[in-house]
């Protein structure tokens, strides 16, 4: 994830799937170990957050993707 955020600079990386279930526990990880390994200036302009639909969360990105790949949406 800290090369994703050096590399593309996004302004946030949302975790979801099952995963996204321990937030509690694994955001408060990531973001310290994030502080390590990625470039401040990157890191502070994007957010870590947790995916709202959880499970359902992988399911709508492929749908969102299939129908952008048709040209629907």
């Amino acid at each position: 994830i800290a090369t994703v955020i050096m590399l593309f600079n996004p302004e946030a990386i949302i975790i979801g799937g099952g995963i996204a279930n321990f937030e509690n526990y694994l955001l408060d990880g990531l973001k310290e170990k994030l502080k390590k390994d990625a470039w401040e200036r990157p890191l502070n302009n994007c957010d870590i957050l947790s995916a709202d639909l959880n499970l359902k969360s992988s399911d709508s990105g492929l749908y969102a993707l299939v129908l952008s790949s048709l040209q629907i949406v």
